[in-house]
């Protein structure tokens, strides 16, 4: 399988139709359930939502991360069989609320630190209360290690549906 920047690329001498079944069959369907562990139904490895023409897969895991990585394919009928085209994202509203937090907070962070030494440099103390103004600095540097562990952990992720869908279409992948 071509696995490159967060794409996949795959030809197989299936129909389309095969190849919606085996991943049908070999995943579930991704519904929400309070209760249950990872918060979906069924207990396969690996869950699956249709969305139009695009499947969108994900590992099932069990414990909640937002930044996790899914992927989002076609499957495109072609001349030998068909081609799996897609790649690998986080969603899109987690990305938007880091985006929004890492701005905001970052651009307090740096009046912060300008005003801290600013005043360092001419010589004056803080007072106890100037010391809470760090707050955004932690929560920034907060905010960021969240990202990276988040998206850290995700990758590993991205390779167990590459596995998955290599050992899936063994048997029909074209090598080139």
């Amino acid at each position: 399988m071509k696995l490159q920047h967060n794409k996949i690329d795959l030809d197989l001498r299936l129909a389309p139709s095969e190849a919606w079944r085996r991943i049908t069959e070999t995943s579930d369907l991704r519904e929400i359930e309070f209760f249950a562990r990872s918060r979906f139904r069924g207990d396969k490895p690996f869950h699956y939502r249709v969305y139009g023409s695009e499947i969108n897969i994900q590992k099932r895991r069990n414990y909640r991360n937002d930044f996790s990585s899914s992927l989002t394919m076609k499957i495109e009928p072609t001349d030998y069989g068909c081609k799996l085209r897609g790649r690998f994202s986080a969603g899109i509203v987690p990305m938007i609320f880091i985006v929004c937090w890492l701005t905001i907070l970052g651009n307090l962070s740096l009046v912060v630190i300008i005003d801290i030494f600013g005043k360092l440099s001419a010589g004056e103390s803080l007072s106890k209360q100037e010391y809470l103004g760090f707050t955004p600095v932690v929560l920034f540097v907060f905010g960021l290690a969240m990202f990276f562990f988040a998206r850290f952990v995700a990758k590993s992720e991205e390779r167990a549906i590459s596995v998955w869908l290599d050992d899936l279409f063994a048997d029909s992948i074209i090598k080139h």
